[in-house]
Order: C-alpha cells, then sequence, then structure tokens
C-alpha cells in the first residue's frame, strides 16, 4: 500500500519537503553481489597461484639465505686479511693469494714463505725462511698455527655460498617456470577491483534487507554472513537491533495462535513487573515451548537481549539437554518470532559480538 494511505504526512510531497528531494534507491545488492564474486574469484584465484606463491616464499628464503652466506664468506674473508696484516709485510698481496689459493682447491695449510715475506728479520734458506727475533717468531707462530683455521672457515663460508647460490638459481628458476604457466590467473587478478574498493564491504552487505541478506547467503554460502558480521560488528549489531523492533510487532494470526498455546497451558501473559527468567523458566516448567515462549516475551515488549537470557535462564533451570544453553536461547528467541533461518543466524553472530564488546541490543 501507498505510505499517503497511512497518513497525509507520509506523502511524497511531504516527505519531501520535511527530508528533501526523493533519491532513487542505489543498486546495492548488484553492487554487492559484483563485489563478492569479485571476492570469491580472488579467493579461486589464490587456490590456484597456491604453487606460485610457495615458489616465491622459497625463492625469498634463498635470496635471504645467499645473502647471509655471502656476509659469513666476507666474515672470513676479513679475517684472513687481518691475520696477514699481523704476519707479512704486503698482507693485501699475501692474503690475495692465499684466498685464490684456497678457491682452487689447495690445502689450508701452506708455508708461511709461498704467500710472501714475514714481518721481522728472516734469513732465506732456499724455500724456507728462518725468522731471527721476536717479531719474526710471533709472525711465523701465526702464520702456521692461527692462519690454516681461518683458511678452513673460509673454504665452508665459500662451500656454502656455492650451495645458497644454486638453491637460489633453482627457485628462480620454479619461479619463471610457474609464471609462465599461471599468465592467465596472473592477468585475470591484476585486472579484478582492487582490494581497496571493496573495503566497506561487511558494512554494505549488513545494510541490506533480510531478503537481499537471504539471496547472497543462497548465492554464495551461509559463510558470507558469517564473515560479514565478524568483520562489522557494528553494522551486525543495528541490523539486530533493526529485527528486535520489528519482531515487537508480531502479526495477528501469530498473536493469536500464541493466545491459543498459552491459554492451553494455562499461563498467564507476562507482565512488566515480572522477571522475564522467572517468567519463562514457569511456562517451560509448565509445558511450553520455548519458542512460545520466546514470541509471548518479545509481545510483551521484552527486549531480544532480555529474551535471549531469559530463555537460556529456563533451558537452563529445566535441565534442558542442549550444548550451548545460551547459543539455543539465541536461535530459539529469533526463529521463533518469525525471523527466517539466515537471518536468526545472523542475529545470533550479532547478538554475541555485542554482548563480548559489553553492548546489548536493546536501546
Amino acid at each position: 500500500m501507498k505510505a499517503s494511505d497511512v497518513d497525509r504526512g507520509a506523502s511524497l510531497r511531504a516527505l519531501e519537503t520535511r527530508l528533501g528531494p526523493y533519491e532513487e534507491r542505489r543498486p546495492l545488492l548488484e553492487e554487492v553481489g559484483r563485489d563478492l564474486r569479485t571476492e570469491v574469484r580472488e579467493r579461486e584465484l589464490a587456490d590456484e597461484l597456491a604453487p606460485l606463491h610457495y615458489a616465491r616464499q622459497e625463492h625469498s628464503f634463498a635470496a635471504t639465505g645467499r645473502d647471509e652466506a655471502a656476509r659469513r664468506l666476507d666474515t672470513a674473508g676479513g679475517a684472513v686479511h687481518r691475520a696477514a696484516e699481523r704476519v707479512y709485510r704486503d698482507p693485501y698481496e699475501a692474503a690475495s693469494r692465499y684466498l685464490a689459493h684456497l678457491r682452487g682447491g689447495g690445502a689450508a695449510e701452506v708455508q708461511p714463505a709461498e704467500l710472501g715475506p714475514l714481518q721481522g728479520a728472516v734469513i732465506r734458506l732456499g724455500r724456507h725462511y728462518l725468522p731471527l727475533g721476536r717479531e719474526a717468531k710471533s709472525a711465523y707462530q701465526l702464520a702456521t698455527e692461527k692462519l690454516p683455521p681461518l683458511g678452513v672457515a673460509y673454504v665452508q663460508a665459500w662451500a656454502d655460498l656455492a650451495r645458497a647460490d644454486a638453491r637460489l638459481a633453482a627457485a628462480r628458476q620454479q619461479v619463471e617456470q610457474l609464471e609462465q604457466h599461471h599468465r592467465p590467473q596472473l592477468e585475470e587478478l591484476n585486472h579484478l577491483a582492487p582490494a581497496a574498493q571493496r573495503r566497506d564491504l561487511a558494512e554494505r552487505v549488513m545494510s541490506l534487507r533480510p531478503r537481499d541478506q537471504i539471496a547472497l547467503a543462497r548465492e554464495y554460502g551461509p559463510e558470507i554472513l558469517h564473515r560479514a558480521a565478524e568483520r562489522a560488528p557494528q553494522g551486525a549489531g543495528q541490523t539486530a537491533a533493526w529485527r528486535e523492533r520489528w519482531l515487537q510487532n508480531l502479526a495477528p494470526q501469530l498473536v493469536r495462535a500464541l493466545d491459543r498455546q498459552l491459554s492451553r497451558h494455562r499461563i498467564p501473559p507476562p507482565t512488566p513487573a515480572q522477571s522475564p527468567a522467572n517468567w519463562m523458566a514457569n511456562a517451560v516448567r509448565r509445558g511450553l515451548r520455548p519458542a512460545h515462549g520466546a514470541q509471548a516475551l518479545a509481545r510483551s515488549g521484552v527486549s531480544l537481549a532480555h529474551t535471549v537470557q531469559a530463555t537460556s535462564r529456563a533451558l537452563s533451570l529445566t535441565q534442558t539437554v542442549v550444548g550451548d544453553p545460551a547459543k539455543a536461547a539465541a536461535l530459539i528467541a529469533a526463529k521463533a518470532l518469525g525471523v527466517p533461518a539466515l537471518p536468526v543466524r545472523l542475529a545470533v553472530i550479532a547478538w554475541s559480538l555485542t554482548r563480548r564488546l559489553g553492548r546489548t541490543l536493546s536501546r
């Protein structure tokens, strides 16, 4: 029916005078559906591209390992150069000869004189040098005792770098092959709408009418509503509050059916002076179904949050076998009052989230 048939103050001209020009409702459902399809396709592409993702991770780890191996090699080479400064008259030349000797596969133990003249006074005897004095003897001792272990460490670091290079090359080749194989998926992913444009998707899902939410859930699964409620708890709480106000105005046929149930079990309707929890517990003991009790409480003006609490307490006091009385009570309270199954789940999520945040659904 037209709004003006209810009250002339609700005519289009009167409403525009009060609220401004009428604006056509945006096709929000189409926008949300398009973004949801993009989000679903994005997850599908992510699953298809999982091997490439792991290959890129391996490449990143290999690159990090290669950098670390190169750092250890530089450290080992620096240690050799510092030792050569204490042993040889030309430390740079001696260290360069020693490192080249090691990289060529030579042994770590070498005759000190093969790398260059030692510091201090020495006498040359053929291929050997005879140190004279404390300085020369100290240099010779360092060359024979300290330099070989440093050479062993350098060889190990050199081998580690070679293995790290091989791992990095293999990882790079794997990434290139997978990128070539998954080129269509990568191009499709690049053409999808950026995630920033879908940042408020959860809020928009929460702002839809219940029937539109049901349509989305039927197409994409009920977890769409679950995720939206978790990401936008304020919107979920507001949605549940709107439904609460609607639930307090039951349809006439539902009111008549409820009166028959109360009369059959000889239970008087709840009054404002009564505790909702005590009334519900007494009604359930007399045989009234918790769903009918929740309807009676809602009709009397009890908020959805208090109805849920009363139903949960009644389930506990009557030792009804349920795994989670609070969750079962929320389902009973909302579903019994005529909310379709999917919005019931949404209302339960909203109620749980707002309860954890210290809010209530009643205003």
